[in-house]
């Protein structure tokens, strides 16, 4: 490359001085920070399924909880309905004899 075309994309690349490139120690840095930042990143983010799983369990056991309340109540209606219909057939059969 000649002097003329050095000059040209010279006067082409931004306005930086050497303080401005990075190094290898800048890099292996910027790595350094970053794999910090992941691992609290990954911290607060196991903090958070935790808590989470926590309020699934909450809400499962208070779900659970209900079904078995209702489950029971309707056994019991079904046992009421059932007896009270055997009561009015063996009534309906005695009245006819």
């Amino acid at each position: 490359m000649g002097a003329e075309q050095a000059d040209t994309l010279m006067a082409l690349l931004p306005p930086v001085g050497w303080a401005d490139v990075a190094t290898k120690h800048d890099v292996d840095h910027l790595a350094t920070v970053i794999q910090l930042e992941f691992g609290q990143v990954r911290t607060e983010m196991a903090s958070q399924e935790h808590r989470l799983e926590t309020k699934i369990e909450a809400a499962v056991g208070r779900m659970e909880a209900s079904l078995r309340q209702v489950s029971t109540r309707l056994m019991f209606g079904m046992l009421t309905s059932n007896a009270a219909m055997a009561a009015m057939f063996f009534t309906a059969t005695r009245a006819g004899t």
